[in-house]
Order: C-alpha cells, then structure tokens, then sequence
C-alpha cells in the first residue's frame, strides 16, 4: 500500500505557542515545521526503495543529495507554497496537493498515513480522504473516539497520573499540581525550606519550552518566585506542575521509545541518553548497544513496557518515549512520556532500513537537532563541504547523515552520524565538527 508520511511537527502544540508574545511564537513554529525535515525517514522498515511520499510544511534542500545512496529512490517530497502552523489544514485547503495525494492513493484508492501525532486537524485530513473514496489505514494513530485520551496523554498532569498509576509514587520525582501561578508559590515554599532544587513546568508544555527553573543556591523568596513565574508567559491561566528538579554529578537523561501496535504486543524501538542545551532544551541523543549494560536499562525498559500495556488497554495506538533521569547512585526517576514520535523515531527507522533490525549489533548512532555551524554562501555550498562525510562514508556502514538543511542560512544543522561502536561515533563526530569549521 502506497505510504504517506505527514511531519505535521507543530499542530500538537499550536495553543501552547500562543501562548507566547507574537514574535515567539513565530520563531516557535517556524523551529518545528523545520524539524519535519526528518520526517523524510520515517517508517522505513525496508531495504527495498519505499514507494512512499514525504509532506512536510518546509523543503527538503538535502534530499536530492542522499536519495540514491541511501535508497530512497521511490520516495518523494511534497510541501505547501504557504504553511502554517497547521499543515493538515494546509493541506485541505490547497487543490493540487489534495490531488496529488488522491494520485499517490492509485488504481486502488488506498493509502497509509503515519503522522507525527494524531491531532483532531489530521482527523480531519482523513475524513476529507474518506469522503473522496480513498481507503485510509492509520497502523499509528488512534481511532477518532480517543483523540480527547491522547489529547490527555500529553499533558503533564495526565502522564503524570498514569506513571503514578502504573509505576508509584516512588519512582517519579516528587511533584505537585497546581491550579494556578499562586497555588504553584505555596507549593514552591516547601521545596524552598529545605533547600530543595526545583522546577514550575506548563501542563501543556512541551521539551522543556516554558520551564522555570530554581536548581541552585542561594533558593528565592516566595515574593522572587512569584515574580518569575508571573513573567513566563506559558505558565499563565495553565495548570501547572510543581516538581523536584533531580541533581547529578553526570547528569545522564535515557529514554526509550516504544510502540503500541492495533494488534499484538508493544515493542521497544530504542533507548538512547538524550542531549540538553544549557537551558534545558532537547538538542539530540545517542543510541548505542553499549546502553544495554547499564544498570538503569532494565528498569528503563520494564517501566516503559508496563506503561505501554496499561495504554494499550485504555485504547492508545502508536508511538511514545518515556524520559527518566539517572540519580548519582544509579536509580532511575521517570520524568514523564510524550505520546507522538518523537525526535528519535527517525534514528531507529534509519537504522532498521540501512542495516536491518539488529542494527545495535552493528552500530551506534548519535543525532543533532540544531548545531550551530559558520555561514555559507548557501546550502548547496554547506552540502557540498559536507560530502566526502556522507554515509556511506569510504563504501562503509558509517558517515553523516542529514537530517535539517533548510536551517543552513541560519547558521544550524541536524544530522545523524553513524559508526560501529560509541567509541568511534564520538571520535568521527569530533572529527567532523572540526571538517565543518575548517575556513572555506
């Protein structure tokens, strides 16, 4: 069945962005309708060329460049001349990609979806598709009654609840919701008589956008507390979650992403530790074999299992990840899941489609969302300096991977690299951020 693939990055969080001033909240949706680039390798589980169509809101500068190589020769890319933050909408709106999707459907009239979440604009998307006689299979999506369950979900409150459900109270950091800014004041003075480190986070908040932070010394007063929160605006008329923010000498982040089919078993897809920027912002991962003797692993996984069997039975289809953090004597605290691909779904689809589904036992992978590189006359002249590192790199299962290109004239970059073990892919990753800084 011919596949579609819709990186519709930003519609999960359309509401929360707004919550932001005018200029934020463009920069914010610009940001995630750029991350749709890697949608481009979702769902590939084939080395055989995919007949499969990409629809993200922004082009894709690099493809062309990696189309043969990694075998994607019957995959295709299609974007819309105006997006918005809604590309389902977008998409409705716009005649010839209708049509075009209508032709991708063939003689048959059927087609698979995969999105990014399920989202009532993408629900939509498909009752539209139905109307017109197209069959349409959504292997990850939930049905249209549980939109207002995943909807839930994604909140902070709502995976905090199951996780509480499922795993207990013991295993999540300490953690309090509150109504409001000043319900989240009074919560906040217990952690600050006794010196706890903590955080404010938005319900509907998403990879750390909208955090407050009090982690180190000397704490605030409850008057300083109050004064911070008033002054992020995702916090206002928002539920809000008071929580324990967990200190480490190494500060090691896992996660494992896992998938809740229609039918049959959950599945563990990946474990990786994530990358954070400075300020709290998810800028990548690494996924290596190397994880699996890690004495947090198995914990990882039989919790991220457990959780997957209760959703499953509340009705859930599809991806989510559940993100812990690592305490300085190796026990897990589970942070919360996000139900949705995420940014490393990409990773494990690249992996199973360029060395089958042992790929682990082949190779470690570690990606960048948006690294920060020196200026190019243009993207052609980024990708051209970046070539002799493309997978496969000297015919080997090794090398870089694009990922974000489009973000070039702004000075950033996403990539996946690809190496036998952790050891070398940090080492070729070094190697290759020294490569792109060389003066031109």
């Amino acid at each position: 069945m011919p596949q579609v693939i819709l990186a519709n990055t930003c519609e999960p969080f359309i509401q929360f962005f707004q919550r932001a001033g005018v200029e934020e909240n463009k920069a914010l949706v610009q940001a995630f309708l750029r991350g749709g680039e890697r949608a481009l390798y979702w769902a590939t589980h084939s080395p055989i060329a995919p007949q499969k169509l990409v629809i993200s809101s922004t082009p894709i500068p690099h493809f062309a460049w990696l189309q043969t190589q990694l075998g994607f020769a019957n995959t295709q890319w299609i974007t819309p001349d105006l997006p918005s933050a809604s590309l389902c909408r977008d998409l409705q709106q716009t005649g010839d990609l209708m049509a075009q999707l209508k032709h991708w459907a063939g003689d048959a009239a059927a087609l698979e979806l995969i999105s990014y979440a399920t989202t009532p604009e993408f629900m939509e998307l498909v009752a539209v598709l139905r109307q017109q006689g197209i069959a349409v299979q959504l292997p990850e999506s939930v049905d249209e009654q549980q939109l207002g369950l995943r909807a839930y979900l994604s909140t902070k409150a709502g995976c905090r609840g199951v996780m509480t459900q499922v795993l207990g109270l013991q295993l999540l950091p300490e953690g309090y919701i509150a109504s409001s800014i000043e319900d989240a004041v009074a919560i906040a003075q217990t952690f600050i008589t006794r010196q706890q480190p903590f955080l404010v986070k938005p319900n509907d908040g998403c990879l750390g956008i909208g955090q407050t932070r009090f982690v180190s010394a000397p704490f605030p007063s409850p008057e300083e507390v109050r004064s911070r929160l008033q002054q992020n605006p995702f916090l206002h008329n928002n539920l809000l979650v008071v929580e324990a923010f967990i200190t480490t000498r190494n500060s090691i982040s896992p996660s494992v992403e896992v998938v809740i089919p229609r039918e049959g078993a959950p599945q563990v897809l990946l474990v990786c530790i994530q990358q954070f920027s400075e300020n709290g912002r998810y800028i990548g991962e690494v996924v290596s074999r190397s994880w699996q003797s890690e004495p947090w692993y198995a914990p990882l996984t039989e919790a991220a299992l457990a959780i997957a069997h209760h959703l499953q039975a509340i009705g859930y289809v599809g991806h989510f990840d559940l993100d812990a953090l690592i305490d300085d004597i190796g026990k897990p605290y589970f942070i919360e899941f996000n139900p949705r691909r995420t940014g490393g779904s990409h990773i494990h689809d690249l992996g199973v489609h360029l060395l089958g589904d042992a790929y682990l036992d082949k190779a470690t992978m570690l990606s960048q969302t948006g690294l920060t590189i020196p200026a190019f006359p243009s993207i052609d002249a980024c990708l051209a300096h970046i070539q002799p590192w493309f997978y496969p790199m000297d015919g080997k299962p090794q090398g870089i991977i694009i990922t974000h290109s489009t973000t070039i004239p702004q000075r950033k970059l996403g990539y996946v690299a690809i190496a036998p073990n952790l050891e070398a892919v940090l080492s070729m990753n070094q190697k290759f951020l020294q490569h792109l800084n060389v003066c031109l």
